[in-house]
């Protein structure tokens, strides 16, 4: 089963996937554009977030078209009346046999301890000849580098802790093209994207915001002490700090007929 925000946070969740909608939309309408979703094309969105993804995918095709939409949270969800919104967990079975001409997931499969069943439902929901795209981060890059203090610590209390706790893989990203293929995919390729994280813009807060939603609980926990964990969220947000992002990648493979 997917994360599900705890309902405290849920105002500063929205405004975080707000920024990653203005951060990765567009390279991801760009692909699927490419790949398919096209005037009266049939598309299934897995994870839905705020729902802006689904909307445009729903401009996009059409009145002919048709846009289902999924997430087990729907909270968030501002998909639009011209998309299917459902609540659903990818991991337990395609929400449709066969349907879809093109099936999407973004920064959903490495949150997922069942991934390797998501994505089998994911082809299943698509018709022979589809394309499934799957687009999560490879934190390899991001982790690597020099990270200053103590930003540094809170960021990897912060995976030590969803690692262990729900089963997050930080590296899937990087695995894509070799899932796509245990599922049977073919005609599979990847594309990457890295860029640098200035603190205090969208192009960091999204992660900032993370890391500021997930202090309390870190606290609480005894993992790190609340003057570590303020000092490193403004850090993070001072227009200073700078650090290359993780890479984000896109992966694509199409269903055999």
């Amino acid at each position: 089963m997917e994360y599900r925000v705890p309902d405290q946070l849920e105002s500063s969740e929205r405004t975080r996937l707000g920024h990653l909608t203005s951060l990765a939309d567009r390279g991801s309408a760009r692909t699927l554009a490419r790949l398919g979703v096209c005037p009266g094309a049939s598309v299934l969105e897995v994870g839905a977030g705020n729902g802006s993804l689904a909307r445009w995918m729903a401009e996009t095709v059409g009145p002919s078209g048709r846009v289902v939409a999924t997430d087990v949270d729907d909270r968030f969800v501002d998909a639009g009346d011209d998309v299917e919104f459902r609540v659903h967990d990818i991991t337990s079975f395609p929400p449709e046999q066969s349907l879809f001409d093109v099936a999407h997931a973004r920064a959903v499969l490495e949150h997922l301890p069942a991934r390797a069943e998501a994505l089998a439902n994911m082809v299943a929901a698509t018709k022979p000849g589809g394309v499934v795209v799957v687009e999560d981060i490879d934190w390899h890059h991001f982790d690597e580098q020099p990270l200053p203090e103590p930003f540094s610590t809170l960021h990897f209390a912060l995976r030590a802790a969803a690692v262990a706790g729900y089963g997050y893989d930080p590296y899937y990203g990087g695995k894509l093209h070799q899932s796509l293929a245990q599922a049977g995919l073919e005609d599979i390729d990847v594309r990457g994207r890295v860029y640098l994280m200035h603190g205090g813009t969208p192009n960091c807060e999204w992660y900032i915001g993370a890391l500021a939603n997930a202090a309390p609980g870190l606290v609480a926990a005894g993992v790190i002490d609340q003057v570590t964990a303020d000092a490193a969220v403004a850090q993070g947000r001072d227009p200073a700090f700078k650090a290359q992002s993780p890479v984000s990648n896109a992966a694509w493979g199409r269903r055999p007929l």
